[in-house]
């Protein structure tokens, strides 16, 4: 009669098994989390920085994360190598949009994943959610910029847009907000929503601008008319809901 095999394994060497299992798994995981801080710091523009939200065990299986900005940024493509601040990426700038993270692993695999900077939240983010050391060189703001407030209701605002023929059907156009420049000096953001078929069809404009009696514009190109949902936020925590039917010629 057989009897069965017992097999026995040391502490250290199943201690190895469970690391090597834990780094398999990471590097085939799509789940890593990305989040940002941010900061309003005056004229439309905020302070923000982007990190890897994940706990020290996730972060420890991580060499360095490389960022691609927007274009319109100088040197857009950024590598940070520190990990002790969830390799946060500090910057300032007026506009969201959408970060390309490419997460270098110490196991030799990559992973990239993309993530929507919100400056939105710099009127409610808590310092507690600033990772590591970045808590010290940014200051949350937990009340919007002292202003008189603007009688929502009383307010003469509309929207308006401008296009130009690009040929072959296609079109390059802008959407805006018409009102005095007492009221657009009140205003904190505004928020468009485009047709479904744009990639990131909602679109947060932080900076007036310097015309005189519009602002918050929205640039885009295509090649059909549709309604613009626009979300104007004012700086004393009001809201005005509006809409705007595109026109080309």
């Amino acid at each position: 009669m057989m009897r069965p095999r017992v097999i026995q394994i040391s502490s250290l060497s199943f201690v190895l098994m469970v690391c090597v299992i834990y780094s398999v798994a990471l590097s085939q995981s799509t789940s890593l989390t990305f989040n940002n801080t941010a900061k309003y710091v005056g004229k439309g523009t905020y302070d923000w920085t982007v990190y890897v939200d994940a706990d020290a065990n996730t972060l420890a299986q991580i060499q360095s994360v490389e960022y691609t900005l927007d274009p319109s940024f100088p040197n857009p493509i950024r590598k940070v190598t520190t990990r002790k601040n969830k390799f946060a990426l500090p910057s300032n700038g007026w506009g969201e949009f959408t970060i390309y993270a490419k997460v270098f692993f110490a196991n030799g695999k990559t992973s990239t994943y993309k993530y929507r900077l919100n400056l939105v939240k710099a009127d409610r983010v808590s310092s507690n959610n600033v990772p590591g050391d970045v808590a010290e060189r940014t200051i949350i703001q937990t009340s919007p910029p002292s202003v008189a407030s603007v009688n929502v209701e009383a307010a003469s605002i509309s929207t308006g847009n401008t296009s130009k023929s690009l040929g072959n059907g296609g079109w390059e156009w802008s959407v805006f907000v018409v009102a005095s420049d007492d009221v657009l000096s009140q205003i904190q953001y505004v928020e468009y929503t485009l047709h479904p078929t744009f990639p990131d069809p909602i679109q947060h404009v932080m900076q007036r601008g310097l015309e005189k009696g519009k602002g918050f514009t929205l640039k885009a190109t295509g090649w059909g008319t549709f309604e613009i949902a626009v979300k104007i936020v004012f700086t004393n925590g009001k809201t005005r809901f509006l809409k705007h039917q595109l026109k080309f010629g």
